[in-house]
């Protein structure tokens, strides 16, 4: 760990290049501070190897915790890292680091807590105190994206492992056993056991079926299925895909057909949170976090038009919500696009605007500038048409037009798409500190930063949409 804060210290004039109107630059120490920040919190001192808390924020708001998943979402970076090192010593901390979070995650499925026990409802408890062991308060619980989640961010390690020939590292991740003593299988299993029931959402306010849960749920079960073939274990990989297909059919009820935008929770329970509509932006957050890799299908791409029509509905909505929307263009006179929100009618800290949504959303924009390219088709219909028009200054686009490469439109809209994402990432860089560390949220009518600092999933997002604006540049440039 001692070597990758070394690589990661960051230049210490931040104030200078906060101010600096070259995006590019800001965006570049964005990166190695958002890395620096994220292994911060990353097996903080007292606190076992591997394990992530969300924020070191220990009053107004608790965040000093380890949520599983905060963690597999933040973890699911840490593969990426290990993933594109080339430096020997350098990846062989980020295997170490991603082996210890599997053993700490093997640990906290051993530990009895208030969701049940092994085997017995324990891996659906959402978070642990920053020494390992159980939260053992009220909360909303279960919560089953967790599990899921991890079960996603270490199957994607185990593949990759596998394609390097370390084979005894992925069987220790996956060991096919009855009963299973491995991190990956329980959480998959555990996933085909309860994917039917009722959990709390991702926000830890709602119960119900959630599309986010379901989403992440689903994929757990197709990738657990090709490391299970993979690794021998054809019986399991079988059921784990008629799972997976059992939920494609609960998942598609969130798209009923007179829906215009993804319905967020079925089966909801009383609450008092205020979800006006049944929108979310988790809807977007499932598909973006599990879009299809080389190792998977998916249901919805992060192009389907019920996506981009719920992603435009939100644009829509929180440019009228929120005050600071009301400022389009930054300190240097640039465009920006809104900032945005969880959803409508949020109570939590006031409903303000949550830096992880605006950056997912450029992301959206960068890898949706990548999607078309591949394509190199675009169908315009009545559910996607919005969202391109609210994205790609004038666009003049119909209803069943075909846009291929041919068409002048075609390079306006992956130039578009890219500067969409710009645009977005200019929003966060109007409301970041100097020191490049953001809290939680930013107020809705003042932009002042406010909840949890450092939230250690933001550092995540942010290298996320860097990680697809870079690839979405080396798109565009090439045409």
């Amino acid at each position: 760990m001692k070597l990758l804060l070394a690589v990661f210290t960051t230049l210490s004039v931040f104030s200078s290049l906060g101010r600096s109107s070259n995006l590019e630059e800001w965006a570049k120490t964005l990166e190695q501070k958002s890395l620096e920040l994220m292994f911060q919190n990353i097996s903080p001192p007292g606190s076992p190897s591997g394990l992530v808390v969300a924020s070191p924020s220990r009053i107004d708001p608790e965040y000093y915790y380890h949520w599983v998943r905060d963690s597999a979402l933040v973890m699911d970076v840490i593969v990426t890292l290990y993933e594109r090192e080339t430096d020997s010593k350098k990846k062989q901390e980020f295997f170490d680091l991603l082996m210890d979070f599997a053993n700490l995650s093997r640990a906290i499925q051993l530990t009895p807590n208030l969701s049940g026990g092994p085997g017995d409802g324990g891996d659906g408890e959402p978070k642990f105190n920053p020494d390992g062991s159980p939260y053992m308060k009220d909360w909303g619980r279960p919560q089953n994206d967790g599990p899921a989640s991890r079960a996603v961010t270490l199957t994607r390690f185990a593949l990759k492992l596998i394609k390097e020939g370390k084979w005894d590292a992925a069987r220790k991740l996956y060991d096919g056993k009855s009963p299973s003593e491995s991190v990956i299988m329980v959480d998959v299993e555990y996933t085909l056991r309860h994917w039917q029931n009722t959990s709390v959402d991702l926000w830890e306010e709602v119960r119900g079926h959630h599309f986010y849960t379901r989403f992440v749920q689903r994929k757990a079960l197709i990738d657990g299925a090709r490391l299970a073939d993979l690794l021998g274990d054809g019986t399991n990989a079988d059921i784990y895909r008629k799972g997976a297909a059992a939920l494609d059919i609960e998942i598609k009820k969130h798209l009923p057909s007179d829906a215009k935008y993804i319905l967020a929770t079925l089966d909801e329970a009383p609450n008092k949170k205020g979800k006006i509509g049944n929108l979310d932006v988790a809807a977007i957050l499932a598909v973006l976090y599990n879009d299809a890799t080389e190792e998977s299908e998916t249901l919805l791409g992060i192009d389907h038009e019920m996506v981009l029509a719920t992603a435009a509905t939100l644009i829509r909505q929180f440019k009228k919500e929120y005050k600071i929307n009301s400022i389009e263009y930054d300190h240097f006179g640039e465009k920006m696009q809104v900032a945005l929100g969880r959803y409508l009618g949020d109570q939590y800290y006031g409903g303000n605007h949550w830096f992880l949504v605006t950056a997912a959303f450029a992301e959206l924009c960068h890898r949706n500038a990548i999607k078309i390219q591949q394509k190199k088709r675009v169908e315009i219909t009545a559910l996607n048409k919005d969202f391109y028009e609210l994205i790609v200054d004038n666009l003049h686009i119909n209803v069943g037009d075909a846009i291929t490469e041919n068409d002048v439109r075609f390079q306006q809209m992956v130039s578009g798409l890219y500067e969409g994402g710009e645009r977005f990432l200019r929003r966060i860089r109007y409301h970041a500190k100097d020191d490049f560390e953001f809290h939680e949220q930013s107020h809705r009518d003042t932009g002042f930063q406010l909840s949890a600092e450092n939230l250690t999933w933001n550092c995540a997002a942010h290298l996320r949409l860097l990680d697809a604006r870079t690839a979405a540049s080396s798109t565009v440039s090439a045409h």
